[in-house]
């Protein structure tokens, strides 16, 4: 049958088949989709999160980070050690860092300390294994005391994980960054996106089971400012089932044409406050720096299991799965 996004599949579910090119009718009921999708999540959150008295503005619960694209972080080190310091960070998340672990150890071993007035002994990194460029790292300082989760290279993209444990909060939220590299030598096909979304979420749903507390930032190369591609509505779609909102809503890269919004702030159980796309880069992306803290908790996996039943019964109505017998 004509299967989902694009895809086609035999009668056994594998997938014999990537089309070319969604039509112009599923795009559109892609767009309902999500305009319902937004329905529950505004139905979900009514009764927004409640702080006890003066809580709202504490400083000393909030944790901040940047996330930066590099181009080289070997060649930006410096700048990376001085934003650090300067911005007084707990969590800098760095994309396109072109590493090489292997061959630089030595290198690295002295970029994991960023300055001994901002002590960030703690670097996880994962750089694109097989060819140039890509590559992705975070920074974090000793009083969010970080741990390991999770690092790969697929084909469509890099991704490390890491805790954040500020003193302040009840438990530890996820810190996870991303670099999808974009179509710069041949034409994306819809076959590509597809791939990318099998692969992550695969990814994304066995490193995020075990927490409540989730930030998801990266350089995705999607234009998220757009919805005519159906790589931003894919994506829209990724983020509003697994729970996840996306903050940025500034121009983060300048082009010809005006710019768009590729680097995005994600999050689930998490509040973002003063979010802020900022005028200075280290290369031809702008830094986006904000602040983070737990939300009182909601039963996330609850919402999830609502929405995937919603959207299976949306599948079935448009004939994208088989009638449930």
């Amino acid at each position: 049958m004509d299967a989902i996004f694009g895809v086609k599949t035999s009668g056994s579910g594998r997938e014999v088949q990537l089309t070319q090119k969604i039509p112009n009718k599923m795009l559109q009921e892609l767009l309902e989709l999500l305009e319902k999708l937004d329905k529950i999540n505004k139905e979900e959150n009514t009764c927004p999160a409640k702080h006890e008295e003066g809580e709202g503005s504490r400083e000393d619960e909030m944790a901040k980070g940047s996330l930066k694209n590099a181009q080289s972080l070997m060649n930006k080190a410096d700048k990376c050690n001085q934003a650090y310091i300067n911005e007084k960070l707990d969590f800098l998340s760095v994309v396109e860092t072109k590493a090489n672990m292997k061959n630089e150890k030595k290198k690295w071993e002295t970029i994991g300390t960023l300055g001994d007035s901002a002590p960030c002994t703690n670097c996880f990194m994962q750089d694109r294994e097989g060819r140039g460029g890509g590559g992705v790292a975070n920074f974090v300082s000793d009083r969010c005391e970080p741990e390991f989760v999770y690092s790969t290279p697929k084909r469509t993209f890099e991704l490390v994980a890491n805790t954040l444990q500020h003193p302040k909060w009840k438990s530890p939220a996820q810190q996870i960054t991303v670099y999808r590299p974009p179509n710069t030598d041949k034409p994306m096909t819809v076959s590509d996106r597809i791939e990318f979304f099998i692969e992550f979420f695969e990814v994304y749903r066995h490193i995020s089971k075990n927490y409540e507390h989730i930030l998801l930032n990266g350089d995705f190369n999607f234009h998220y400012e757009n919805d005519k591609f159906s790589g931003t509505l894919l994506f829209k779609l990724f983020l509003n089932i697994v729970g996840l909102k996306q903050h940025v809503d500034e121009i983060t890269r300048k082009s010809a044409n005006g710019g768009h919004i590729l680097d995005h702030v994600c999050t689930s159980g998490l509040e973002v406050h003063d979010l802020k796309v900022g005028k200075t880069q280290m290369a031809d992306h702008y830094d986006v720096s904000f602040k983070i803290r737990p939300k009182i908790s909601r039963d996330r996996k609850e919402q999830i299991r609502r929405k995937l039943t919603f959207i299976v019964r949306w599948l079935r109505k448009n004939g994208y799965l088989p009638p449930q017998e």
